[in-house]
């Protein structure tokens, strides 16, 4: 067997080796399942990044085999959403530091309230944009938003 998924049974989560570097049999082995991937799942299996693969796991079948699904689009969504982490961290900070702009309390006019409203909004719908990226789905170009000045409020 040389792609496999390996499923930690007491984690709920694992891996996928696509390209066969990895020991078919991880340690301790009455802990992990070994799943062949199918071969129409190797593509996508590919893309998903190590111990995530709980993101990805429906179940299992009749027979005991895990049920991965790695194909729908809500799997190739959230596979997209796994490869933005260090983004959405980065986006995630500039929205903690414009919380300020939500207090009624601070003096701001309405046109730059509004302002910070849609810059916050455009953070927040960063990772669902169009954006060019890498075959694992990192972007390779992802643009921010601009912050309002906030020296004039």
């Amino acid at each position: 067997m040389k792609h496999f998924y390996a499923i930690d049974t007491l984690e709920g989560n694992g891996w996928a080796d696509v390209d066969g570097q990895l020991d078919p049999v991880p340690f301790p082995p009455d802990r992990y399942v070994v799943q062949a991937i199918p071969e129409e799942d190797k593509e996508m299996a590919s893309k998903t990044t190590a111990f995530e693969l709980k993101h990805f796991i429906r179940g299992q079948d009749e027979n005991g085999h895990y049920i991965i699904d790695v194909s729908s689009d809500e799997a190739v969504s959230k596979i997209k959403r796994l490869a933005m982490k260090v983004e959405i961290k980065e986006r995630d900070k500039l929205l903690q530091e414009s919380d300020w702009s939500e207090f009624p309390s601070v003096p701001m006019t309405d046109e730059r309230r509004e302002e910070w409203r849609v810059y916050r909004q455009a953070l927040r719908d960063l990772p669902d944009q169009e954006y060019e990226m890498f075959d694992d789905f990192r972007p390779r170009r992802l643009e921010f938003p601009g912050k309002p000045d906030s020296y004039q409020l």
